[in-house]
């Protein structure tokens, strides 16, 4: 059923805190929702831009994209955790 938001007042001021809807609202994305770029300091104190990329064949973000935020991060630092477990050069550099 559509119905017009007239008849609920209280709907515009709800809001999905899903990481999708989330990255939506605070990153500069473009108009397809699908990129956006940042600018960072690289190690010898100069600018650089990257672009990010965000599409369905990321695993991560398609198990991650509905999810609540909090959830979200419990879930993405439980699985980084598990990543430095299993992997010898990640646990060089993190534990």
């Amino acid at each position: 059923m559509i119905v017009d938001r007239t008849i609920d007042p209280s709907a515009p001021f709800l809001h999905e805190f899903t990481y999708q809807a989330m990255m939506n609202d605070l990153l500069p994305m473009d108009q397809n929702g699908t990129r956006y770029t940042y600018t960072f300091t690289q190690a010898d104190g100069t600018s650089a831009e990257k672009e990010v990329v965000i599409e369905e064949a990321d695993s991560i973000y398609a198990s991650i994209r509905h999810l609540h935020i909090a959830e979200c991060s419990d879930r993405l630092i439980s699985q980084f955790n598990e990543f430095v477990k299993e992997n010898k050069a990640a646990q060089a550099r993190y534990v």
